[in-house]
């Protein structure tokens, strides 16, 4: 038993949402700390609800495609940039460092470099300081947050 929705969620490793999303439900929630588990309140009375529970779907976004300019052969650790008429723009040696210095007054570097690893290699513009821009690196690349000792 818990005593708030956010307790439940800690509770069973799980976000907020789900929990109110499947709470008196006749549908199971799937925990990976409890495994399969119905959510009631506390002194619930009445039939459990049946409406169907809809889960936020990312959208799915067409493969860049721009001539000349694989994926897979563009320089591993490199970060592309091209206009909206896919004319090449720039290069960076990060997503951070791209981010940096793409990112408009007001807005906070991390917001845009989110923005840009969502929709590297898509057809899917990103709002920068200079404009709308499309993004491209290796997808072979190696993880820069992975250390070797």
């Amino acid at each position: 038993m818990a005593a708030s929705i956010q307790e439940a969620a800690n509770i069973l490793g799980v976000g907020r949402k789900s929990i109110q999303l499947y709470l008196n439900n006749i549908k199971q929630l799937k925990s990976p700390l409890c495994g399969t588990v119905n959510v009631q309140e506390y002194n619930y009375v009445g039939p459990l609800l049946t409406h169907p529970i809809i889960h936020r779907m990312e959208p799915n976004y067409d493969k860049l495609v721009i001539p000349g300019y694989a994926p897979t052969t563009l320089t591993p650790g490199t970060v592309y940039t091209f206009t909206k008429d896919l004319h090449p723009k720039g290069t960076y040696t990060s997503f951070t460092k791209a981010s940096s210095d793409l990112c408009e007054k007001g807005k906070t570097p991390r917001g845009l470099r989110n923005s840009i690893t969502r929709a590297v290699n898509t057809n899917r513009l990103v709002d920068t300081r200079v404009g709308p821009l499309y993004f491209a690196h290796n997808p072979n690349s190696p993880d820069r947050f992975t250390l070797v000792f």
